[in-house]
């Protein structure tokens, strides 16, 4: 199957863009493919990423599965937590 990606915009309560934001990505560890290619080498329980200066993120290269996409703006007190499934090949914008 080929590889997933989650594509993004950081925003806060108003929907402006946070640049430059941290976000953690929790998912299973080597769920994905069997490609020759060695996508599973790139497959990990736990990535990492900051948003650009408009805000933006992505995390390519995943198998397909359920993850827990996490944020700490500097704004606010606690993370916020997200649950996204993705399907084999799928590209999730969110």
């Amino acid at each position: 199957p080929a590889a997933c990606a989650l594509r993004g915009v950081v925003v806060d309560e108003r929907g402006a863009p946070l640049p430059w934001e941290a976000l953690e990505l929790h998912g299973p560890s080597g769920a994905g493919t069997d490609s020759p290619q060695g996508l599973n080498t790139l497959l990990a329980a736990q990535r990492h990423t900051r948003s650009d200066s408009l805000g933006r993120f992505a995390f390519e290269n995943l198998g397909p599965g359920a993850y827990v996409l996490s944020t700490r703006s500097h704004a606010a007190a606690a993370p916020t937590r997200r649950t996204l499934v993705l399907g084999p090949g799928q590209s999730l914008v969110d």
